[in-house]
């Protein structure tokens, strides 16, 4: 009698080893048996090809203290989106775009309360669990009270980082840019108020940018100098070759107002990468005029007055050929050619090498030579073999080197 009494417990111990997810997984019966018994719905939303959703299911799902948690808190079903009528059905009405996909469904509504994208470890989805059931927590908690205007600062971060699991990048971007916004230079001091400043903000107009600006000696004392010009210079730098690449054929219509508001800000930044950013702004409005007799005269202005730092001088000349290349005036384009043959002779650069051929081989194409544009194209296609296996011996060697000292 011990004997079967032990069978039999120790057949009962292996059944609740992991999530006991549910056999009938008709719909409209999960969502009766968690409404009767008063809990949420947890939907394990994977395919047959996923790899983290396999990790999941193999390791994570079959832990102890998971399944636990779970079977007390959840009626938990598993679908494949892409085989399963009812996951397909989810994968549809909840957007779902990448797996594994995890789902806390409200069973009297059936809406979504809470939602997490990508494998996570044990303690990671105990955590989401807990997440998901606390009613003011929940993702549908948190975005409903921000709907309603809260914007502490803790509050703020659990928001974030919610967003985050859900995989809800979107709401996140616009989320952290209207908080970053909504804050002063002192705020700014926070740590954590700075990271999210650097992660959501991406326009150099944007109202934080223009409060740094219009407060720069102020922000600079506060916040430190080094720190605050860096993260004004980034977010200016990419805005301003950009706009610099517009051109009518592929940017739709030009924002002039923005560009002349990023003009008047760049003025008043004494930064010493400012002057190159001015003078792609600049050279970029002979662009919009179509006059590339004007682009080709300030290209060799600032070119020769030395107007960049770091190297960008090289992304200006390789941005404005490629304006060239729209230009029809056949006596332009042949200048143009013969300035990227100057550039090429001065470089012994491999990969600017090979960009340079790219740009000749546009000029000539546009020129309405295809012959020697294919030429071109098939010496940039060479000198590009050429620098990556220059590159991948330079690897080997740096990594012979570094086995020797190990050693």
């Amino acid at each position: 009698m011990v004997f079967f009494l032990s069978l039999f417990m120790a057949g009962t111990e292996a059944q609740e080893l992991g999530i006991c997810f549910e056999r009938d997984t008709m719909w409209k019966k999960v969502l009766k048996k968690a409404k009767r018994e008063k809990k949420l719905v947890f939907v394990d939303c994977y395919t047959s090809w996923c790899i983290p959703c396999k990790k999941m299911a193999t390791e994570v799902f079959m832990s102890d203290s998971v399944g636990r948690y779970f079977n007390e808190h959840f009626v938990s079903v598993k679908y494949d989106i892409e085989k399963d009528s009812v996951g397909a059905a989810l994968k549809r009405r909840f957007a779902i775009t990448a797996v594994p996909t995890l789902l806390f469904i409200e069973p009297a509504s059936a809406n979504m309360v809470h939602k997490s994208v990508g494998g996570l470890s044990a303690n990671q989805l105990l955590d989401v669990a807990e997440q998901a059931i606390d009613p003011e927590h929940n993702l549908q908690a948190l975005k409903k009270r921000y709907a309603q205007g809260e914007q502490g600062k803790e509050f703020m971060n659990e928001l974030l980082i919610t967003l985050l699991f859900a995989g809800d990048k979107a709401m996140q971007a616009q989320v952290g840019e209207e908080y970053v916004n909504s804050l002063n230079i002192q705020d700014l001091k926070d740590d954590a108020n700075w990271g999210m400043f650097k992660m959501f903000i991406s326009d150099p107009l944007a109202a934080s940018v223009c409060m740094l600006m219009d407060s720069i000696e102020y922000a600079r004392k506060e916040l430190g100098r080094e720190k605050v010009d860096a993260a004004i210079e980034e977010l200016y730098y990419y805005a301003s070759h950009e706009m610099a690449a517009w051109n009518s054929v592929t940017g739709g219509t030009f924002d002039e107002e923005r560009n002349k508001r990023m003009i008047r800000y760049l003025l008043k930044f004494d930064h010493p990468n400012v002057p190159g950013m001015l003078a792609e702004l600049y050279t970029a409005e002979h662009v919009r005029q179509n006059n590339y007799r004007a682009m080709l005269d300030e290209m060799r202005n600032v070119m020769r007055f030395n107007m960049f730092r770091q190297g960008r001088e090289v992304a200006y000349f390789h941005t404005f050929m490629q304006q060239l290349a729209q230009c029809k005036d056949m006596a332009l384009l042949q200048e143009g050619i013969d300035w990227v043959n100057e550039e090429f002779v001065k470089t012994s650069d491999l990969n600017l090498k090979s960009n340079l051929m790219k740009r000749k081989a546009e000029l000539l194409q546009q020129k309405g030579d295809m012959v020697s544009a294919e030429i071109a194209m098939k010496k940039a296609s060479m000198l590009q073999q050429q620098y990556i296996k220059a590159l991948q011996e330079k690897m080997r060697r740096e990594a012979v080197e570094r086995k020797k000292q190990n050693n």
